[in-house]
């Protein structure tokens, strides 16, 4: 008994799998199950199949099994455009090759057109195909307009180099590398599938514009012409602004780089300022003087590129110098320096080398001091003297000093040098020779000052209260870089003094806090610019590929109530050459066009029956979309795409999807399958189009064929319920029950779009 009861349980468990297997699968169609509908070429589509417990999920489930035989298609793309690229840098540029593989795949997932559907069960399954003469179509308008923006860039870059503007060459180089991984992206996906490649006079690529770019940036310099090496008490302002110049080092000649960004920082990396170049190349950068080291400290001027990626920054080596400051313990004395002969002429060489005699001593020399050491070279002998190598000529030159106080010309103290030249050649050899023996020396110096400790106290102490008052009053007016300059010569009176030093910070940090806002403003405008030039090529490209899928729509309807199939096998070879469709292609969508059209006649009567004929009147959109006329009929069936575009153009896109649906807009989340148009005033019905679904989901993003935004809803001043297409394009609309009528016009023309809940 018991053998036979095991015998039969064997035979009964195959036959359950095979019953549960059965009922499983009962609810698949067979061309989900075997991945593949004979009418669809995969010759001249890809095709791929999904399901989903919503229209959505399925649609995106075929999206992304088509999306991994385009990745397969792709995958030497970042190998062949990288191998151009030095090492170093190679990984950086995988990188963004990379990610713009994936942003074309993803771009290229929403023209997938979905020709086949069923509802089972619960689930949702789909069959998903991307033409590929309709894609390369749209991607031909597209690397038109990406190649025009590539040679624009890089032809200007070079005309800007060629005449000096180097900042303008270097921001369209960096500009141009936003576009040419997804050129070269989208050219590889162009030529994989097209017949033949997409042709470029000039192969422009990331190696090239990498080649020129090294080549402007090695020769960038940026050196220091004045204000180095000076005093200043801890925390308080140099006396002079440290003058750093950039310039362009081009055989020879100096080339001054305007508007360049540069930002000066201390030793420990602390940011002193961001300031850009002026006319000449120069920036003047006023420095307090906070100590990196023991005896002082030390500033750096470099590029402050904010858009250059890492990889280039190791050409700018010598795009960056140094600043060294001293930290004294009595207030930085700066003095004017006035130097001149018998005749009264000045003797700049003299004052050259005096210059940098005073400044070694720790002070600073400007035409702004208080104090001017106003010197007078007078000869008191002139001989010849007999030597060992025989007759020379010997110079004594005398040079008086005074130091005279300028807010009231008194001479305050004095000293005076000797200085002896000897020269085989002549007297006027000798005189120079004496000229570069006179000297100051720091005791020189040093009892001149002590010898008018007082009065200078007095006079550095009422200027000080001058400079500051005047200080105070610029930067009331906003005058931040011109209030800066009185203020750093506040240097005596210990409150006046803290309040300067306390005023310069703030003025600082205001200033930077400006021109990081300035330069971060620039970058996004361009960024905003680049982006905006990217979704104009997308645009064209999408609104191409909807127009051809608009004139297959339109033919396959045509063929459905006209033509027939002996026809459209004779016409079969301008089918596939115009369309990218064969004739079993053609014969499956024109028969699935004319049920379309049964099922969607049948539907539009029911709704026009249900429907209040007072609501469909109050229907009216306020906003046209206006298009070549030879384009109506594509905006009519395609209008969501085509005011999507239209929404792109006059605002940025907002994303609304943190907050949350109203009870009103809950009631339009799910999936609508389009059934056709009304005309209101001569009650014409079209149903090209019919069977595309809009899905509309609770993260307030839509789709409908391809075309992907946000939405919401809105009111009008005549009080419609508006579907708003990416928070700022209107559709009036009305829902009934599982009926959802919205109101578009097209080139002043009213249309009713039809929707069923799907």
């Amino acid at each position: 008994m018991s053998k036979k009861l095991s015998a039969h349980r064997k035979h009964r468990i195959p036959w359950i799998l095979f019953l549960c297997s059965t009922l499983f699968s009962a609810g698949e169609p067979r061309w989900f199950k075997n991945g593949r509908l004979p009418q669809y070429s995969t010759t001249l589509n890809y095709v791929g199949v999904g399901e989903g417990t919503t229209f959505s999920d399925a649609q995106s489930a075929a999206q992304a099994a088509i999306s991994a035989q385009l990745e397969v298609t792709v995958a030497s793309t970042i190998e062949m455009q990288t191998s151009a690229v030095e090492t170093e840098e190679a990984s950086y540029f995988k990188d963004v090759f990379e990610q713009n593989t994936q942003s074309t795949i993803e771009q290229t997932v929403k023209g997938i057109e979905i020709v086949k559907r069923k509802k089972s069960k619960g689930r949702y399954y789909v069959f998903g195909i991307l033409n590929k003469k309709r894609y390369i179509g749209g991607l031909k308008v597209e690397l038109d307009q990406l190649w025009s923006k590539i040679s624009s860039y890089v032809v200007d870059a070079r005309q800007f180099s060629k005449s000096g503007r180097i900042f303008p060459a270097l921001e369209n180089y960096m500009d141009v590398q936003e576009f040419i991984p997804g050129f070269y992206t989208k050219k590889v996906f162009y030529d994989a599938i097209s017949p033949a490649p997409f042709v470029v006079f000039e192969d422009i690529t990331i190696g090239d514009v990498l080649t020129e770019m090294r080549e402007i940036l090695s020769s960038v310099n940026i050196s220091v012409e004045s204000g180095n090496r000076q005093s200043a008490l801890v925390g308080g302002p140099l006396p002079n602004p440290v003058v750093f110049s950039a310039y362009l080092k081009k055989r020879g000649d100096k080339i001054p780089i305007s508007n360049l960004p540069l930002i000066v920082k201390y030793e420990d990396g602390s940011v002193v300022e961001r300031i850009s170049t002026q006319e000449d190349g120069s920036i003047e950068s006023y420095v307090t003087a906070n100590p990196t080291n023991s005896k002082g400290g030390k500033i750096f001027a470099s590029t402050n590129l904010t858009g250059l990626p890492n990889a280039y920054r190791e050409y700018l080596k010598n795009a960056e110098a140094f600043a060294t400051y001293k930290i004294t313990k009595s207030p930085p004395i700066t003095f004017t320096l006035r130097v001149t002969d018998e005749n009264n002429s000045r003797l700049k060489k003299v004052e050259s080398t005096l210059t940098k005699n005073i400044e070694k001593m720790g002070y600073s020399v400007g035409e702004d001091a208080e104090l001017l050491l106003d010197g007078k070279i007078s000869i008191i002998d002139e001989k010849e003297v007999d030597g060992k190598s025989g007759r020379q000529f010997l110079v004594t030159a005398e040079l008086d000093m005074f130091m005279i106080a300028k807010m009231n010309g008194d001479k305050v103290a004095s000293f005076d040098a000797i200085g002896k030249g000897l020269s085989k050649k002549n007297l006027k050899d000798a005189n120079k020779k004496a000229y570069k023996k006179l000297k100051i020396s720091k005791k020189n110096l040093g009892n001149m000052l002590s010898e008018a400790d007082e009065e200078l106290r007095r006079i550095f102490t009422k200027k000080s209260a001058l400079k500051l008052r005047e200080g105070k009053g610029l930067y009331d007016q906003g005058k931040l870089r011109k209030a800066i300059v009185p203020l750093t010569k506040v240097t005596h009176d210990e409150g006046q003094v803290e309040e300067a030093i306390n005023l310069i910070g703030k003025i600082k940090k205001e200033i930077n806090r400006i021109e990081q806002e300035r330069l971060a403003r620039i970058e996004e405008e361009k960024r905003q610019k680049r982006e905006y030039e990217m979704e104009l090529a997308e645009l064209a490209a999408a609104t191409e590929r909807a127009r051809q899928q608009a004139d297959l729509d339109i033919a396959a309807s045509m063929a459905a109530a006209q033509v027939s199939s002996a026809k459209i096998k004779a016409d079969a070879d301008v089918m596939v050459a115009k369309y990218g469709v064969d004739e079993a292609e053609m014969n499956a969508r024109a028969a699935e066009a004319s049920a379309m059209a049964e099922e969607s006649k049948v539907a539009i009567e029911q709704i026009k029956r249900d429907t209040e004929i007072v609501k469909l009147d109050q229907l009216k959109a306020q906003e046209s979309i206006v298009v070549a006329e030879a384009e109506a009929e594509v905006a009519k069936t395609n209008a969501i795409a085509f005011a999507a575009r239209l929404s792109d153009q006059q605002i940025q896109k907002t994303n609304s999807g943190n907050i949350p649906l109203t009870n009103e807009e809950k009631l339009l989340v799910g999936d609508w399958n389009y059934l056709g148009t009304i005309n209101p005033i001569s009650g014409d019905e079209d149903y090209n189009g019919a069977g595309s679904i809009l899905s509309i989901l609770n993260d307030r993003t839509f789709s409908d064929e391809g075309t992907i935004g946000h939405w919401g809803v809105g009111y009008d001043n005549d009080k419609n319920t508006n579907f708003l297409i990416n928070s700022s394009y209107p559709m009036p609309y009305t829902l009934d029950g599982t009926n959802l009528i919205m109101s578009v016009d097209v080139n002043g023309n009213q249309f009713l779009r039809i929707y069923e809940k799907y």
